[in-house]
C-alpha cells in the first residue's frame, strides 16, 4: 500500500481544508512531519485510519470530539495505490460527518471509488458496505493498520522492556496468534467430535446390516444349491409335459383347421346362384360399351345444339344494350366539348389577377408582421427604461442601510470578548463528562450482556434437561422393541416346529400311499392270473392242477366284470406326487421360518441389549399345523389345508418382522442422534459457563473504570458538577458563535458594499442604452406602416374591392377548381366514348360468331342421331334408354370379373386344402375332454416349475443381499478403522493444544524472526557492535561484540543505545507485518522524538532510513527536533491552530 493524496477539513484543531501530496514527499525514500507539541502532526495519521475505517483510535467509541469546535461538519478524502502481480490499482475513500450533540457525531457521506483510466467507478456509498470493501481490499483491520503503518511513539521501547510473557501476549495480538489458540482447539474439538461420530456411525451402520457373517454366507449357498436342484427337476418334468403337450396341440389345430376348411366349402356353395347372376350382368354390360361412342356423341350433339341457341340469344340483347350506352354517352360529350370552349378564357384571366393579389397579400403580412415586432421591441425598450430607473433608485437606497449596517457590526464587535483559558478548561471538562457517560454506557452494556449470558445458561439448562428425557424415552422405547422380538422369534420357532411336523407327516403319507400303490397292484395281478386258471390246467405260478382260491374269489363276488373294471383303473400315482410336492414345500417353510428367526435375533444382538425371555406361547399361525398330533396316518386333503395355513402364518410373522425391524433401526438412529446432541448441550452447556464467567470479570472492569472516571472529574474539578459543564460550555459556544458570527459578517460586508457600488454604475450605462435603442425601434415602425400602405392600395387595383387575404384565397381556389372541373368532365367523356365504341364493335363480332355456332350445332345433332339408331338395331336393343341401363363403368366390369375369378380359384383352393389337412391326419383321433387333459397337465407342470424358481430366485436374493450386506460390512470396517485412526490423531492434537502451550510456542517462533531481523538492523546502525538476542524465557539480551561478545541486560543501555535498539526493533516487527497481506505495504510511520541521538547517531540513523527506499519502503518521521528537520529533504511543517479562531495549517518545505 502507498498512500498518494490526503485532505481534511474540521478534524481536531484543523478548520479549513488542508492537503498532503504524499506523491511529491515519497520522492526521496524518507520525509519529516514537522511542528510543535500540539500543533496537530498525529491528526494526519487520524485523518487516514478516520478515511479507512470511518473511527480516530485515541477517540472515545471511534469518532466522540473528533469536530473542531468552532466547525459542525468535518471532511476527509483519503487516495491510496495497491500494487502488485503486475500492476497497480488507485483507491479514493471519502467520508463527511456533522455534529449530532456536544461530542457526537453523525455520518452523513461515505464513498469508495476506484480510480481507472476511463474515469472513477463507484464501489460502495454506504458506510457498512464501504468498511466491508476496505477491509477486503487490504486484507488490514483497523488495529493492524495502526501496528503496520502508524508507530505511535514509545511503542517499541515498551516493547523492549516487557517481560517474556508480557511480550509473548503482545505478539499475540499483533500478529493475531490467537487464531492457533481458541479458534485452533474449536477446530480440532470439532473435528474430534466429528471423528468420534464419524466411528460412533460406522459401528451403528454394521449393527444395521445384521449377520452378514461367512457362516451365513455358507448356509445361504447350501440352500440356494438345493433350491437349483429342485428348480432343474421340476424343469425336467416340464420340458417332457410340454414335449407332449405339443404334438396334442398339432394334431388339434389340424383337426379344427379342417372344420374350418368344411364350414368354408359350404359357405361356398351358398354362394353359387349369386355368380351366375353375376356373369349374365357382365354378357349385357360388354354389349352396352359397344354401343356407349354412339350414345355418348348423340347426347353431346344435343347439348351443344341447346348451348349454341342460348348463346345466340345472350348475344342480340347485349348488341342491343352497347348501341343504347354509345348514343348517350356521344350527346354528353358533345356538351361538355361546348362549355369548355366557352368558359376557359375568362377563367384563365381572373386566376392571373388573383395569384398577383394572393402575393401582395403575403408580402402585406410579413410587413405586418415585422411592425409588431418592432413595435412590441419599442415598448419593451421603454419598459425596460423605466425598470431600470426604479432598480438604480432601489440599488442607491440600499448602499446606504449597508453602511449603516458595517458600522452597527463594527460596534458590536469590539464590545465582545472571551477568555481562552476558561475555553480550554471548559473543553476539557465537556470532554471528561463525556468519558464518565461512556463509563457508565460500558458498564450497563456489560451488565446487560451477563444477563444475556446467564439467560442463554438457563435455557441451555432446560434444553439439556429435555434431551436428556428424550434420551431416555428412546431407550426405554428401544428395550421395549427388544422384548417384542422374543416374541416374535419365539412364533418363528414355533412355526418352524409346525413345518417339521408337517415335513414328517407328508413323510408318511407319501410312504404310505407307495404302500397301497404296490398292494393295489398286487390284488390286481393276482386277481388277472385267477381268473386266467381253468380247472384241470395247471398254475403258472406253482403247477397246481387245484385252484381253490379262484372258486373262493368268484364266491366272494369278484366276477369277471369286476376284474375288467379293476383292470382298466390302475393307481395313478398323483396323490404320491402330492405328498412329495407337500414334503417339499414343508421343508422350504421351515427353513424360511428359522432363517428369519436368526436373522431377527442377530439384528436385536447387534442394536440393543436382550431382555429376558417370555414364555413360549402357541400363537395362532401355527395353531391349524399343531392339530391331529397322533399316530393315525393324515388325510391329505387336511395336510395340504394345514401347510397353507403355516404358509399364511409365515407371511405375516415376515410382514411383522420388517415392521419391527424399521421400527428397531429408527430408534436406534434416534437414541444415536439424541445423544449427540446430549454431548452437544454439554459443550454448550461449559461455553456458556465460561462466556458468563467473561463476561462477569468485564462487569468488574467496567465498575471499576466508572469509579476511576468520577474520582478523576473530582480532583480535576472540584468546583464543577458534571450537569454544569455542558450547560456552561453551551453558554461559551453561544458567545463564540456570535463572534464568529459578526467576524464572518464585517468580513463580508467590504466586497458586499464593493459590489453594489459597481452595479450602481452599471444600473446607470443600462438606463443610458435603453434609451437610444428605443428612439431607434420606434424610427423601424414607421418605416413599415408606410410599405403596409402601398401595398395595400396594389390590392384594391387587382380585386376591385377591398378583399382579406382568406376571401382571396378561397376566391383562387374556387376559380381553379371551376377550371379543372370543366376539363377533367371533357376528358372523362372523350375516354368514355372511346370505350363503349370498342365495346359495341366487340359486341358485333360476338352475334355475328353465335349465328355461325347455331347452324353447326343442328347439322351435328342430325349426324349423331342417325348413326346412334342404326348401332342399336345392330346390337340387340330396342331403345337408348336399355343400352344405358345396362352399360357399367370399367371399375364395375373389373369388379365382377374378378369376383367370378376369385370365386372358382377359391372352389379350387378349398378342395386341394382338404386334401391335404386329411393327408397329414391320417387314421389319427383326438376328443375335446382328452385335449383339456393334456393342457391341464401342462399347466400343473408350468405351475410347479414356476414355484421351484421362485425359490430358486428367492434363494439366489437371499445369497446375493448377504453378499452384499458383507461387502457393505467390509467398506465400513475400513472407514471405521480410518476414523479411528483420525480421532486417535486429533486426540493427541487436542492434548498438544490443551492451555495456551502451542500459541506460545507460535509466539517464540515469531519473537525469534523478529529479534534475528532486529538484530542486524542493530548491527548495521551500531557498526556491528551490539546485536540483539533473547533468553530462555523469551527477554531480551544485548550481546556487545566489542567487549568479546559479552551479554547484558538491555536495562544497562544508554538514552541513544535504547533508541537505536528499539528502532531496529520497531523496523523488523514493521516489516513482519508488512508481509501479512496481500500486498506490500511499502509505507509507514516512525512517531519517534529522536531527542537522545547525537548529530553522529541520528546521521546514522537517518541514512538507515534513507537505505529502506532501496527496499521499496518509504518512511515518514514525525518528530520536532531541529536537527532531524535539517537534515531530511522532503518535510511537512504543521503550524498550530491560533487563539484567534484560525485551525491548523500545513506547509511544505524542501532542500
Amino acid at each position: 500500500m502507498r498512500p498518494v493524496h490526503l485532505s481534511l477539513a474540521g478534524l481536531q484543531s484543523y478548520r479549513e481544508k488542508q492537503e498532503v501530496d504524499f506523491a511529491k514527499l515519497s520522492d526521496a525514500g524518507v520525509f519529516g512531519i514537522f511542528g510543535p507539541t500540539g500543533s496537530g502532526k498525529s491528526s494526519i495519521l487520524d485523518a487516514m485510519t478516520l478515511a479507512l475505517y470511518g473511527k480516530v483510535e485515541r477517540a472515545p467509541g471511534g469518532t466522540q470530539g473528533i469536530i473542531n469546535q468552532m466547525e459542525t461538519t468535518c471532511s476527509v478524502a483519503f487516495t491510496f495505490e495497491l500494487s502488485g502481480a503486475g500492476r497497480t490499482d488507485r483507491y479514493r475513500v471519502e467520508r463527511s460527518y456533522k455534529r449530532s450533540g456536544d461530542a457526537s457525531v453523525t455520518q452523513s457521506i461515505t464513498r469508495l471509488v476506484q480510480l481507472e483510466a476511463t474515469g472513477p467507478v463507484v464501489l460502495a456509498d454506504k458506510a457498512k458496505e464501504v468498511d466491508a470493501r476496505i477491509q477486503q481490499i487490504l486484507g488490514l483491520s483497523m488495529q493492524d493498520f495502526t501496528r503496520a503503518v502508524v508507530l505511535p511513539q514509545g511503542k517499541f521501547a515498551e516493547f523492549l522492556s516487557l517481560k517474556g510473557v508480557e511480550r509473548r501476549h503482545m505478539l499475540e495480538r499483533l500478529f493475531h496468534l490467537e487464531q492457533y489458540g481458541d479458534a485452533l482447539g474449536a477446530r480440532v474439538g470439532a473435528g474430534v467430535r466429528e471423528a468420534d461420530m464419524a466411528v460412533k456411525q460406522a459401528e451403528a451402520e454394521q449393527l444395521g446390516l445384521g449377520n452378514a457373517s461367512e457362516e451365513a454366507l455358507k448356509e445361504a449357498a447350501l440352500h440356494l444349491e438345493q433350491a437349483e436342484a429342485a428348480a432343474a427337476e421340476a424343469r425336467t418334468r416340464l420340458q417332457s409335459a410340454e414335449h407332449e403337450a405339443a404334438d396334442k396341440r398339432a394334431l388339434w389345430k389340424l383337426l379344427q383347421e379342417r372344420e374350418e376348411l368344411e364350414q368354408e366349402s359350404l359357405r361356398l356353395s351358398l354362394e353359387r346362384h349369386g355368380m351366375e347372376a353375376d356373369e349374365a350382368r357382365l354378357r349385357l354390360a360388354v354389349q352396352a360399351q359397344r354401343v356407349s361412342h354412339f350414345l355418348q356423341e348423340w347426347t353431346e350433339a344435343a347439348k351443344e345444339r341447346d348451348q349454341a341457341a342460348l348463346a345466340l340469344e345472350e348475344a342480340e340483347r347485349q348488341h342491343s344494350r352497347q348501341t343504347e350506352r354509345c348514343g348517350a354517352i356521344r350527346e354528353e360529350y358533345g356538351a361538355a366539348q361546348k362549355q369548355l370552349a366557352e368558359e376557359e378564357g375568362p377563367l384563365g384571366e381572373r386566376l392571373s389577377n388573383v395569384r398577383q393579389a394572393m402575393a401582395l397579400h403575403e408580402e402585406l403580412a410579413g410587413v405586418c408582421r415585422s411592425m409588431e415586432e418592432a413595435s412590441g421591441y419599442a415598448e419593451g425598450l421603454a419598459r425596460m427604461e423605466k425598470e431600470t430607473a426604479e432598480r438604480l433608485a432601489r440599488e442607491q437606497e440600499r448602499y446606504g442601510k449597508a453602511l449603516a449596517l458595517q458600522q452597527e457590526l463594527k460596534a458590536r464587535l469590539a464590545g465582545l470578548s472571551i477568555l481562552s483559558g476558561r475555553r480550554e478548561q471548559l473543553q476539557q471538562a465537556v470532554l471528561a463528562v463525556h468519558k464518565l457517560e461512556n463509563a457508565g454506557q460500558q458498564a450497563a452494556a456489560a451488565e446487560e450482556e451477563l444477563q444475556t449470558a446467564r439467560l442463554q445458561s438457563r435455557t441451555l439448562l432446560e434444553a439439556g434437561n429435555k434431551a436428556k428425557e428424550a434420551q431416555e424415552q428412546s431407550r426405554r422405547l428401544l428395550e421395549e422393541l427388544a422384548g417384542q422380538s422374543v416374541s416374535l422369534a419365539n412364533r418363528l420357532e414355533e412355526l418352524a416346529a409346525a413345518a417339521e411336523e408337517l415335513e414328517r407327516l407328508a413323510a408318511a403319507g407319501e410312504e404310505e400311499e407307495q404302500k397301497r400303490e404296490r398292494e393295489e397292484l398286487r390284488r390286481s395281478l393276482a386277481g388277472q392270473l385267477a381268473r386266467d386258471l381253468k380247472d384241470g390246467e395247471p398254475c403258472p405260478v406253482c403247477g397246481s392242477l387245484s385252484h381253490p382260491v379262484h372258486v373262493a374269489s368268484e364266491a366272494a363276488g369278484g366276477s369277471p366284470q369286476n376284474a375288467s373294471a379293476a383292470e382298466g383303473n390302475p393307481p395313478s400315482g398323483a396323490e404320491a406326487a402330492r405328498w412329495r410336492r407337500l414334503l417339499m414345500d414343508a421343508k422350504d417353510l421351515g427353513l424360511s421360518a428359522r432363517a428369519k428367526s436368526k436373522a431377527l435375533q442377530a439384528e436385536r444382538d447387534q442394536l440393543v441389549q436382550v431382555p429376558d425371555a417370555d414364555g413360549r406361547m402357541a400363537q395362532p399361525e401355527v395353531a391349524a399345523a399343531l392339530q391331529h398330533h397322533d399316530a393315525n396316518p393324515p388325510l391329505l386333503l387336511e395336510t395340504e389345508g394345514r401347510l397353507a395355513a403355516c404358509r399364511e402364518g409365515l407371511a405375516g410373522l415376515e410382514r411383522e418382522a420388517d415392521r419391527w425391524s424399521r421400527d428397531l433401526r429408527n430408534a436406534a438412529a434416534r437414541l444415536r442422534q439424541e445423544e449427540t446432541a446430549m454431548a452437544e448441550y454439554i459443550a454448550r452447556q461449559a461455553a456458556a459457563q465460561s462466556a458468563e464467567e467473561a463476561v462477569s470479570g468485564r462487569v468488574a472492569a467496567a465498575r471499576q473504570l466508572v469509579e476511576e472516571e468520577e474520582q478523576s472529574w473530582t480532583l480535576s474539578y472540584p468546583g464543577l458538577l458534571p450537569g454544569e459543564a455542558a450547560a456552561q460550555w453551551a453558554e461559551l459556544q453561544e458567545e463564540l458563535r456570535l463572534q464568529e458570527e459578526l467576524m464572518a459578517r464585517l468580513a463580508k460586508a467590504d466586497p458586499v458594499l464593493e459590489d453594489m457600488s459597481g452595479k450602481l454604475k452599471q444600473l446607470q450605462e443600462e438606463a443610458a442604452g435603453h434609451e437610444r435603442e428605443r428612439i431607434a425601434a420606434d424610427a423601424r415602425v414607421q418605416g413599415f406602416a408606410s410599405g403596409a400602405e402601398e401595398r395595400r392600395a396594389k390590392l384594391l387595383q387587382l380585386l376591385g374591392a377591398p378583399l382579406p387575404q382568406k376571401e382571396t384565397a378561397e376566391l383562387l381556389d374556387s376559380l381553379t377548381a371551376r377550371l379543372r372541373e370543366i376539363k377533367e368532365r371533357e376528358a372523362f367523356l372523350r375516354r368514355e366514348l372511346e370505350l363503349r365504341q370498342a365495346e359495341l364493335n366487340d359486341a358485333d363480332r360476338r352475334l355475328a360468331a353465335a349465328r355461325q355456332a347455331r347452324l353447326s350445332a343442328d347439322s351435328a345433332l342430325d349426324r349423331a342421331k342417325s348413326h346412334g339408331e342404326r348401332e342399336l338395331a345392330a346390337s340387340g336393343f330396342e331403345s337408348a334408354e336399355q343400352a344405358s341401363a345396362a352399360i357399367l363403368s370399367e371399375e364395375a366390369i373389373r369388379t365382377l370379373e374378378a369376383r367370378i375369378t376369385g370365386y372358382k380359384e377359391a372352389q379350387l383352393k378349398l378342395k386341394s386344402a382338404i386334401d391335404a389337412v386329411n393327408g397329414q391326419i391320417g387314421t389319427r383321433r383326438l376328443t375335446q375332454a382328452e385335449w383339456e387333459q393334456c393342457e391341464a397337465a401342462l399347466a400343473e407342470a408350468r405351475q410347479a416349475d414356476e414355484a421351484a424358481l421362485a425359490q430358486k430366485a428367492r434363494a439366489l436374493r437371499d445369497m446375493e443381499e448377504l453378499h452384499r450386506r458383507h461387502e457393505r460390512w467390509l467398506a465400513i470396517e475400513e472407514k471405521r478403522q480410518e476414523a479411528a485412526g483420525r480421532l486417535r490423531n486429533l486426540q493427541k492434537l487436542q492434548t498438544v493444544l490443551r492451555g495456551n502451550a502451542f500459541v506460545e510456542f507460535m509466539a517464540m517462533e515469531q519473537l525469534l524472526q523478529v529479534s534475528r531481523a532486529a538484530s542486524e538492523r542493530l548491527s548495521q546502525l551500531t557498526r556491528r557492535r551490539y546485536a540483539l538476542e533473547t533468553d530462555s524465557t523469551g527477554g531480551f539480551i544485548i550481546r556487545d561484540d566489542a567487549n568479546g561478545g559479552l551479554r547484558r541486560p538491555v536495562s544497562t543501555l544508554s538514552g541513544g543505545e535504547t533508541f537505536l535498539t528499539s528502532l531496529s526493533l520497531a523496523l523488523a516487527l514493521s516489516a513482519q507485518i508488512q508481509l501479512n497481506g496481500k500486498h506490500p505495504l511499502e509505507f509507514f510511520f516512525l512517531d519517534e522524538g529522536f531527542g537522545t541521538l547525537d548529530p553522529e547517531l541520528l546521521e546514522t540513523v537517518v541514512h538507515s532510513l534513507e537505505k529502506l527506499h532501496m527496499e521499496r519502503l518509504t518512511v515518514g518521521v514525525i518528530s520536532h527536533v531541529p536537527e532531524l528537520k535539517s537534515r531530511l529533504p522532503r518535510r511537512l511543517v504543521v503550524h498550530p491552530a491560533e487563539a484567534a479562531g484560525a485551525g491548523s495549517r500545513i506547509a511544505y518545505e524542501t532542500l
